[in-house]
């Protein structure tokens, strides 16, 4: 190869040779690859679960074993032997003295790949020795079980291919390798390093053992995958074109023992193993029934048809699938449920014909450094909400031309009668049915929206919304709820309240809305949805029932204000408050605190302040004051000494002793009267959560004397008797936040973690 001029010839190899034919290339493959890749290293930046590089002995677990390297690398393996055997050969019978060099490397390869092993073997041993344990570990043992399953097996696969690696080093040095041969042993060789390395080291992305490499892995020897396949296409290339050299009888003896009983048998047997994956796949996962374990037997038909799992599982999604793919040109955006990744439920359409969705998987949306979450509430708000102009407005800005109503639609939206779906075919002029099938029903609907996206009053068939604000549905009962988006589901919920007459409200914070249920628990009406527009939410973390007046207060948490609806569902008055994230309220009065000895205290019989509607204001470290109808009376919390300054307000409770208050930060309750003077504090036992906010939550026992603190972060609730002390404290999994009392002394509690709300008993 003289590409680099004539006059290099004339130089010696080591001189220009290994600049010419390894150096150059490798240096001119690489920068060609920076240049093609720019854009990509320009924009990408490293995800934030990306810690950094972790050692393999300090992980103590998670090594490949002998038998998945023979499953995922085995065929390559194989040519691997062969492509040895060819190389050395040449190598053996290039000159005088050629066997003894090889031989000297092959040893001196063992020796380093043994050497290493060991060493790394005994680094591991140092972190976790498995003879220190006085017996053998079970799987409830969790991490230590995993560490003891692979104490054996450490770095055996890394020393191996180690070794491999090291065998074929000197084909890119040795001066009788063609150009074409070096680069396969260079690519083989970055393919082996790429294994090997993958055994010493692996991506810190915040998973613990045994399950800590998976993206290293998968990304990795995917690479090394690609790497080995094209050194492998090299060396079968040269097998096949080799020329033998004449040779005494002897090695002319040992050459076709290797090449015919060694080198052919091991080239078909592997050709043989990598063609079973391409001839199987099309009837191993494209069958209907799958596989029946008990006969062994494949059920179904046999197809290479990819869809034909859903033809039987789920006719109708296939056949509107098939419908957008004989129906639809270019490429309009289709909207389908929002879900997570790695479901065989979500994304169908837009996966199975290549068209743009809303939202796709979930996780992998948000790997690409964008949060899915706005994408996710617009699919939500576009199944759900019976707002047209807001509807309309979605559509437009996002394009959509086609909408999806199948049955994870119908599971998730329409939940318990929700009347979101019902609207497709309420609204013809933003609307158009195009394709229906009911195979099984109810099946799969697919809606055309209207291309521009207009709106006729006189299109509307029928109204959803009854008196005021409030949305009277069929929905399941107050406990019966899960995660969902349907009338008596939740997601998230914050805050519960019990009116006098045991009527119960949910601030269902991530659906943006308030729902209520009789004291029979029996779903009532939802209020609201996601908006700025009067009688629309935006993460409502609290509620309050002004019991004198009937009227409902609702903490617009990221509105920043409160929105105050008769008991009607009329809005009765809004008001903005000078707050940011606010996520607590209560409204009523509370006593004045009289000074002794320099301290405030409430005495008995003391007067009471008007009637204020107290706002927890989180962001702003304080605890702000209205009259009824909006107008600022004072804040608390902000000012005067250390110990009487709010670090974090969460919630507020209006108590007989005063207005408490919780500042998670600093752990515990705090106390003022009703001008805002600094009482008292109770410490609460649990550890603060820094940057994270713990959203505790109060609750007032008034025939108790007691009061209650959740502690979502912890899992717990707390118990104060009036005195301060901690009388109870009971484990609540599921990060219990809201608490109301119910009439028989049970309480309410909203998991937000499970979407769910317990009643239970506390001590």
């Amino acid at each position: 190869m003289g590409i680099w001029g004539d006059r290099f010839r004339k130089l010696g190899w080591w001189k220009m040779g290994l600049l010419q034919e390894v150096l150059l290339p490798a240096a001119a493959v690489f920068l060609f690859s920076r240049v093609f890749f720019y854009p990509f290293h320009q924009s990408f930046t490293t995800p934030e679960r990306v810690k950094g590089i972790g050692w393999m002995h300090q992980a103590g677990s998670g090594w490949t074993t002998p038998d998945e390297l023979i499953q995922i690398f085995g065929v390559f393996m194989l040519f691997l032997m062969v492509g040895l055997i060819l190389h050395y050969w040449r190598w053996i019978t290039s000159t005088r003295g050629a066997g003894f060099k090889a031989l000297c490397w092959w040893v001196l390869s063992a020796f380093a790949a043994t050497l290493g092993t060991v060493f790394l073997r005994e680094l591991a041993r140092k972190a976790f020795d498995p003879s220190t344990l006085s017996r053998a570990p079970s799987k409830q043992d969790d991490i230590i079980y995993w560490k003891y399953l692979d104490a054996d097996i450490a770095y055996l696969v890394g020393g191996f291919i180690f070794f491999l690696l090291l065998l074929w080093l000197p084909f890119i040095f040795r001066r009788g390798t063609s150009l074409k041969e070096r680069m396969a042993a260079m690519v083989l060789s970055l393919g082996l390093a790429i294994i090997a390395g993958c055994e010493v080291v692996y991506i810190i992305e915040g998973w613990s053992p045994p399950t800590h490499r998976w993206n290293t892995i998968f990304k990795f020897h995917l690479q090394a995958w690609l790497c080995l396949s094209i050194g492998v296409g090299c060396i079968a290339g040269a097998w096949w074109n080799y020329r033998r050299p004449l040779l005494p009888f002897a090695l002319r003896l040992l050459g076709r023992f290797g090449r015919y009983v060694i080198a052919y048998p091991l080239m078909i047997f592997a050709l043989m193993v990598a063609a079973v994956f391409p001839l199987a796949a099309p009837y191993i996962f494209s069958y209907g029934d799958g596989f029946e374990g008990r006969t062994r037997q494949i059920t179904g038909v046999q197809t290479a048809d990819g869809l034909n799992f859903l033809r039987v599982k789920e006719p109708d999604v296939a056949a509107g699938i098939d419908w957008l793919r004989s129906n639809v040109n270019g490429t309009p955006v289709v909207v389908e449920a929002a879900g997570e990744s790695y479901q065989d439920h979500r994304s169908r359409f837009s996966t199975h014909t290549g068209l743009p969705t809303l939202i796709g998987w979930v996780h992998h949306s948000r790997e690409r450094g964008n949060s899915p979450e706005p994408r996710i509430e617009d699919c939500r708000l576009l199944y759900t909400s019976v707002n047209r102009e807001k509807v309309r407005d979605l559509l437009q800005r996002e394009k959509v031309r086609y909408v999806i109503v199948g049955p994870t639609e119908r599971s998730l939206y329409s939940a318990a009668g929700g009347k979101g779906i019902d609207k497709f075919d309420e609204w013809p002029d933003l609307f158009r049915p195009v394709f229906q099938s009911e195979i099984k029903p109810p099946g799969v609907a697919i809606y055309q929206v209207d291309p521009a996206y207009r709106l006729q009053s006189a299109a509307v068939k029928s109204a959803t919304k009854e008196e005021g604000f409030f949305v009277r549905d069929e929905g399941l009962a107050l406990l019966r709820g899960a995660e969902g988006f349907g009338a008596g589901q939740y997601r998230e919920p914050r805050a519960v309240i019990v009116s006098k007459n045991g009527s119960i409200y949910v601030a269902d914070t991530q659906n943006h809305r308030v729902q209520n249920f009789n004291g029979q628990t029996a779903f009532q009406w939802s209020l609201g949805e996601q908006g700025v527009e009067p009688g629309y939410f935006k993460e409502p973390n609290d509620l309050e029932l002004d019991e004198e007046t009937g009227q409902l207060y609702v903490l617009d948490t990221w509105n920043a204000r409160v929105q105050v609806f008769s008991p009607t569902g009329e809005i009765a008055r809004i008001f903005t408050v000078s707050a940011f994230g606010p996520r607590g309220i209560a409204v009523g009065r509370i006593p004045f605190a009289v000074e002794h000895d320099g301290l405030f205290k409430i005495p008995e019989g003391a007067a009471v302040s008007d009637k204020l509607v107290f706002i927890a204001d989180t962001g702003e470290k304080s605890v702000e004051a209205y009259t009824p109808d909006g107008k600022k009376a004072f804040e608390c919390g902000n000012s005067g000494e250390e110990n009487t300054r709010l670090a974090e307000p969460v919630d507020v409770e209006i108590t007989p002793l005063g207005l408490a208050v919780t500042d998670a930060r600093n752990t515990r309750v705090v106390f003022y009267d009703g001008r805002g003077k600094f009482l008292e504090e109770w410490k609460i036992p649990t550890e603060s959560t820094g940057g994270t906010t713990n959203e505790m939550h109060l609750a007032w026992d008034d025939a108790g004397q007691r009061l209650l603190v959740s502690d979502p972060e912890h899992n717990q609730i707390f118990v104060f008797n009036n005195q301060g002390q901690v009388v109870s404290q009971t484990p609540v999994p599921g990060s219990p936040v809201g608490l109301a009392l119910a009439s028989d002394g049970r309480v309410y509690v909203t998991l937000r973690g499970k979407h769910r709300i317990n009643l239970i008993s506390l001590k």
